[in-house]
């Protein structure tokens, strides 16, 4: 078939495109558990995440399995093979790959004062 209509073809349509469905926000609800799904904001007292990802992740007690979440904010954390860009926790437990962890922070601190440095104006 080349993607024609043919004669001998009663209705042709096109290829149904997939579509994706992505939660806008999860409301504040307890506990709140995620599987194979994506969203922006999650808050709860337990947020537990299997194969997610989250904007934001805030809670209590957070407990991440194969997951991914820009910022995660949680009083205690647990994790397994999941990453994060900002982690802030009281407790960790697990592997977890961040991004941002303070060494990278101080690299682009001293980056942005620097730059600023560099390119103010001069008299």
């Amino acid at each position: 078939m080349t993607g024609t209509p043919n004669e001998s073809e009663e209705k042709w349509a096109p290829p149904v495109e997939p579509t994706k469905s992505v939660p806008a926000d999860i409301p504040s609800a307890d506990p709140v558990a995620m599987a194979q799904e994506c969203t922006q904001i999650v808050e709860g007292e337990f947020v537990k995440m299997h194969q997610s990802a989250a904007f934001s992740v805030l809670a209590d007690d957070a407990e991440m399995n194969e997951s991914a979440a820009f910022i995660v904010r949680a009083e205690e954390v647990r994790m397994v093979d999941s990453v994060t860009f900002i982690l802030s926790a009281g407790e960790v437990k697990g592997n977890v790959t961040t991004i941002f962890t303070p060494l990278t922070a101080a690299i682009v601190g001293v980056a942005i004062i620097a730059g600023m440095w560099l390119i103010r104006p001069r008299r």
